[in-house]
């Protein structure tokens, strides 16, 4: 089974949170399961949170119509006249443009005849969600291994290590094995070796802040010595993508290492953004960024 979830309104699916009308929860879905999940106990949220759910967009004859995402519902709130949900995307998914899902209608279940795809909803069908988009190379069948990923920071205060904890278990709970000495430098360990991991990873994460600046340019500490083999990497492939930026806090935006500078970086500073740009950096990590779009012909002049 899945959720599907559609609404007309573009961009709808990039917010925070989402308001359906309560009579349009359960539209479209077989009485056998409109039944089962009518009344939304604690055990139907359960459930519903369960199950993989399609973000989708009405098909209303546009001439480009909005690629639609795969995820889970994180939260359900009955509300007076409504159902509030809030979501996760998968980011292993990339996002299924709106030709490719009308080509499956009829394998999601998704009925045209009864003008299902011109609704905005909430429906449950009885169909394996992920075995369809395997079958129609949406999604692999054998996934590729998961990017494995270093969090270089500097240690500046209780609250920083906290957050950054936080990130490392945020991006493996969306499939980046992500290593940082917060969360896997045991005693004993040998402590230039577990730094020189870093090499042996596919991307490194540089959470940049004044202190992690003045650090690496002055190569003090662990730091320093982390710039050390991030410059030397730099210095053979300056083109290399290997090395994000991030940053926690707008005031931060420029406090990069020197060799990091004029780099792209991603803002994950507290905010409505926040969530839109956590995505985007575990779709890039997962290599799942939309493709370029195709260059068309020379207009006739």
């Amino acid at each position: 089974m899945y959720n599907l979830l559609m609404v007309y309104r573009e961009g709808t699916w990039d917010e925070d949170e989402f308001i359906l009308e309560l009579p349009r929860y359960l539209e479209h879905t077989v009485p056998l399961l409109a039944e089962r999940f009518a009344t939304l106990t604690a055990d139907t949220i359960t459930a519903l949170k369960g199950l993989p759910t399609l973000f989708a967009y009405e098909d209303r004859g546009r001439d480009v119509g909005p690629s639609s995402q795969v995820g889970r519902i994180e939260d359900i709130q009955v509300r007076y006249g409504g159902v509030r949900i809030t979501w996760s995307i998968d980011a292993r998914i990339g996002p299924i443009p709106a030709t490719r899902l009308k080509e499956m209608f009829g394998q999601l279940d998704i009925s045209e005849r009864n003008w299902e795809h011109t609704r905005t909803h909430w429906a449950v069908k009885d169909v394996d969600l992920i075995d369809v988009l395997v079958r129609n190379g949406i999604l692999q069948d054998e996934p590729s291994p998961p990017p494995k990923v270093f969090v270089s920071y500097s240690w500046d205060s209780p609250e920083h290590l906290e957050w950054v904890r936080r990130l490392v278990i945020d991006l493996r709970a969306n499939g980046v094995d992500a290593i940082s000495d917060r969360t896997h430098l045991r005693f004993g360990q040998d402590l230039p070796h577990f730094m020189e991991q870093a090499a042996e990873c596919d991307r490194v994460i540089v959470v940049c802040t004044e202190n992690y600046m003045n650090r690496a340019n002055q190569r003090l500490g662990g730091v320093g010595y982390e710039h050390l083999v991030t410059a030397a990497q730099l210095a053979g492939d300056p083109l290399s993508m290997r090395f994000i930026p991030v940053i926690k806090d707008q005031r931060d935006a420029g406090n990069t290492p020197v060799n990091l500078r004029g780099r792209m970086f991603v803002d994950l500073s507290d905010g409505p953004g926040y969530n839109n740009n956590f995505q985007a950096l575990v779709r890039d990590l997962h290599n799942a960024v939309p493709p370029v779009p195709p260059l068309g012909r020379r207009p006739q002049f």
